[in-house]
C-alpha cells in the first residue's frame, strides 16, 4: 500500500471511534509528564540565592536538586515506556477493527522492564547517531520505529529482540515510512496554524497510520 491508501485505512479504522482515539492520544502524549512536573518544578530552587551559600551548602543544594531532577526523569521514562506499549497496543486494536479501549493503555505493565530497557536502548542508539552526523540518526530512529508494536504483540520477547526485530522488518520500508510521515506535512502546518488545537485530531490521525503500516509489514 502507498501512503494514500494507509492514511485511508486509518480514517476507516477512525470512523466511530475518534472520542476513544483523542483520549488516548492526549493521554499518551501528556500523562508521562505529570510523574515528572509532580517530582520538580522551578520553585524548588531559588537560584537568585544560591550565590548566598557557602562551599558546602552550594553542593548540598546542587546534590539535592539534581536528585529531584533525576528522580522526576525516572518517573517520566517509566510512565512514558509503559503507555507507549499501551498506545501502540491501542492503535493496532483500532485498525484491526477492534473495539479499542482506554484502560488498554494501562494493561502492559508486566512488560515494564521491557518497555524502559527497550527505550533506552532506542534513545542510545538514536542519540549517538545525531552526534556524529544527523542522517545515521534519522535512520536508526526509523528503524527502531517499529519497537513498541512488536513489544506490545510477544509479552515474552526481551528488549533486545524487540529492537533486532524492528530493523529487520523496516528493512527495505525505511522510505516508505518517511514518505507516509512527510504525507502529514499540511496537517502538521494546520497544527502549527491552530496554535496545536487540529492536533487534537492530527495526533490519533498519524498514530492510527504507523500501526496500519506497522500491520501491513508485519
Amino acid at each position: 500500500m502507498n501512503s494514500k491508501e494507509i492514511r485511508s485505512n486509518a480514517r476507516k479504522a477512525l470512523k466511530g471511534h475518534w472520542g476513544a482515539a483523542i483520549v488516548a492520544a492526549i493521554i499518551a502524549n501528556v500523562f508521562p509528564s505529570v510523574g515528572y512536573s509532580s517530582s520538580f518544578s522551578s520553585d524548588d530552587m531559588d537560584f537568585t540565592k544560591l550565590s548566598e551559600l557557602s562551599g558546602t551548602e552550594l553542593i548540598t543544594t546542587l546534590a539535592i536538586f539534581g536528585g529531584i531532577l533525576l528522580i522526576g526523569l525516572a518517573i517520566s521514562l517509566v510512565v512514558s515506556s509503559v503507555i507507549s506499549i499501551g498506545y501502540a497496543q491501542f492503535n493496532m486494536d483500532l485498525v484491526d477493527g477492534d473495539d479499542p479501549k482506554i484502560s488498554t493503555l494501562f494493561s502492559k505493565v508486566r512488560q515494564l522492564k521491557t518497555a524502559v530497557i527497550a527505550n533506552i536502548l532506542v534513545f542510545v542508539r538514536v542519540f549517538f547517531g545525531m552526534i556524529f552526523f544527523i542522517v545515521p540518526g534519522v535512520i536508526a530512529l526509523f528503524k527502531y520505529s517499529m519497537t513498541n508494536y512488536i513489544i506490545a504483540e510477544n509479552p515474552g520477547i526481551s528488549a533486545r529482540e524487540a529492537l533486532e526485530k524492528s530493523k529487520k522488518l523496516m528493512k527495505g520500508n525505511k522510505l516508505r515510512f518517511f514518505l507516509l510521515g512527510l504525507s502529514f506535512i499540511g496537517w502538521e502546518i494546520l497544527v502549527v496554524l491552530t496554535l496545536g488545537i487540529a492536533g487534537i485530531w492530527v495526533s490519533p490521525y498519524m498514530q492510527a497510520s504507523y500501526a496500519e503500516f506497522y500491520r501491513e509489514i508485519a
